[in-house]
């Protein structure tokens, strides 16, 4: 979010102030590796957007899942 406001021309000290959140906290978190969760969620989103577009955007989260487990896309779980 601050990057996406720092985009729009506005400072990371504002954006920060706005947010409420501190500048040291946010050049930090950006530092961090991505954590494991968020790793498997960027495999999963392809996965997951393609199943929406072939109902026809009309699945929601229980049908998706239903539909990954169906194509066996879950093998990663192992």
């Amino acid at each position: 979010m601050i990057e996406h406001l720092k985009d729009k021309g506005l400072g990371v000290g504002f954006a920060c102030r706005v947010l409420g959140l501190s500048e040291s906290a946010n050049y930090a978190r950006k530092k961090r590796p991505k954590s494991a969760r968020r790793l498997r969620d960027e495999q999963l989103m392809p996965l997951i957007e393609q199943a929406h577009a072939e109902s026809g955007g009309t699945y929601g989260v229980r049908r998706i899942t239903r539909a990954l487990k169906r194509k066996d896309s879950w093998a990663w779980r192992a």
